[in-house]
């Protein structure tokens, strides 16, 4: 099992004891580039609650990390509450224009793939911002009768718009629960978002043995 967070006790839940670990590496991470940088955070129900507002101080947000328990099961996830969050934090007081807004979905149900109904506004808006960036690690479960991680995934990768000015550059990446395999990909949400490359050139140079370059000839999938 997943040693806990902050070396506290367990919270029972080995998943939410792994985005615990990665929201902590992200988040020292950030703060170490850069002491300006604010933190947020929203917990899942059947939608998104934000439990905690923009804050600099890194210990106030991780203690607010480490108390979250996760002991309930819902049968659906209402994805616009995500993006009327940072909508309306963005319309709230503060705000400069210009600042980047920079999201990381942390999804870990396997059974429930997320929907937006007929509320969609905010998700147009924010993803055709070119200061807004979305990524995701989604830790899953096996495919089986009761689980259907691949529609879960689909649907993810799909909010990843061709016609919106940041397409290819939100970092979307879907693994089992596999603690080194989840942290690297953390690890990787962890670059600037301005100055990262797409995500799908940096999987071609992995495939074929290369460094990562510019963009400029590189292979062709």
């Amino acid at each position: 099992q997943w040693p806990s967070f902050g070396g506290g006790a367990s919270s029972g839940n080995v998943t939410l004891d792994l985005f615990k670990h990665c929201i902590s590496l992200i988040v020292q991470t950030k703060a170490r580039m850069g002491k300006d940088h604010e933190y947020a955070l929203c917990v899942l129900f059947q939608s998104a609650v934000m439990i905690c507002d923009f804050t600099t101080d890194v210990a106030r947000f991780l203690k607010d990390v480490e108390q979250m328990k996760g002991s309930e099961t819902f049968d659906t996830f209402d994805m616009s509450s995500v993006f009327n969050c940072l909508s309306e934090r963005k319309r709230g007081e503060g705000w400069v224009a210009g600042d980047t807004l920079r999201a990381v979905f942390l999804y870990g149900r396997s059974s429930v793939v997320p929907t937006f109904g007929d509320e969609i506004t905010a998700f147009v808006e924010l993803s055709s911002d070119e200061n807004f960036y979305f990524d995701a690690v989604y830790v899953h479960a096996k495919q089986s009768a009761a689980n259907c991680p691949q529609k879960v995934f689909d649907f993810i990768v799909d909010l990843d718009r061709e016609a919106t000015p940041n397409h290819g550059l939100w970092y979307l990446f879907e693994m089992a629960n596999t603690p080194r395999k989840v942290l690297r990909c953390a690890a990787q949400v962890c670059a600037h978002a301005r100055q990262r490359t797409k995500q799908s050139l940096i999987v071609n140079q992995m495939v074929t043995g290369g460094g990562i370059q510019e963009p400029q000839g590189m292979p062709v999938p």
